[in-house]
Order: structure tokens, then C-alpha cells, then sequence
């Protein structure tokens, strides 16, 4: 497996991203120290998304949002 050290503004237009989900999901740089203790501070805990590449608006409001809000 390939080790990718691009950051993802490295990659694609984060403030655009960040734009266009503002109606629907909070953006942070940095995961909340409270959702940090509550996975025990390993990232490895936390629910993965095997989202596929140049994935829609939509796919991110109608399958995404849901399972962040179960989480």
C-alpha cells in the first residue's frame, strides 16, 4: 500500500469544499479534543468512510451526513 504524505488542499479546492457543505455539515481542521476521548484519542476507532473518488455533493449530504449523524 502506498503512503501519500499530500495534504488534502494539497490536492483539491478546500475552500470551495468547505463552501459548499457549510449548509450542511460543520468543517473543522482539527477533531474536537471531546470527540478525541471519546474514541480514546486513537483515530483507529473512529468509523471509516469508504468514499469513492470525485464523490457528489449529493452522495456526501444523502449517505454521509446520515452515518456522522448516527456516529
Amino acid at each position: 500500500m502506498f503512503q501519500y504524505s499530500s495534504k488534502f488542499s494539497d490536492i483539491f479546492d478546500e475552500e470551495y469544499f468547505v463552501n459548499t457543505l457549510k449548509n450542511d455539515v460543520r468543517v473543522v481542521e482539527k477533531i474536537p479534543e471531546y470527540l478525541m476521548e471519546r474514541f480514546g484519542s486513537n483515530m483507529t476507532n473512529v468509523f471509516n468512510f469508504r468514499i469513492k473518488a470525485w464523490s457528489s455533493i449529493q452522495y456526501y449530504r444523502d449517505v454521509v451526513l446520515p452515518k456522522l449523524l448516527e456516529e
